[in-house]
């Protein structure tokens, strides 16, 4: 399995301006453990959000592993989504 280094769960944007959005990217990663590769598979709810959230992984890297094949790493990315209100309102 692969191990990705020690990487914030929180990034710092500073001053980039992002809408609220969500991907999921795949990441190829090869033996030496840097990623070489990032697609993403999913994401809205715009088709700018994968490239506004794709450099909030692009320090991730993994811990080398055995073998001659790159393997893929599914990371999910989630921005700027507030914690939804009550589902009945009075």
């Amino acid at each position: 399995p692969l191990v990705a280094k020690p990487y914030p769960a929180v990034v710092n944007v500073g001053q980039m301006s992002i809408e609220p959005g969500y991907a999921n990217f795949l990441l190829e990663v090869q033996p030496d453990g840097r990623v070489s590769r990032i697609v993403a598979e999913s994401f809205g709810p715009s088709a700018d959000t994968p490239s506004a959230l794709k450099p909030l992984i692009a320090g991730i890297a993994f811990e080398p592993f055995k073998g001659s094949k790159p393997q893929i790493a599914r990371v999910p990315v989630v921005y700027g989504y507030a914690q939804s209100g009550p589902a009945i309102k009075k």
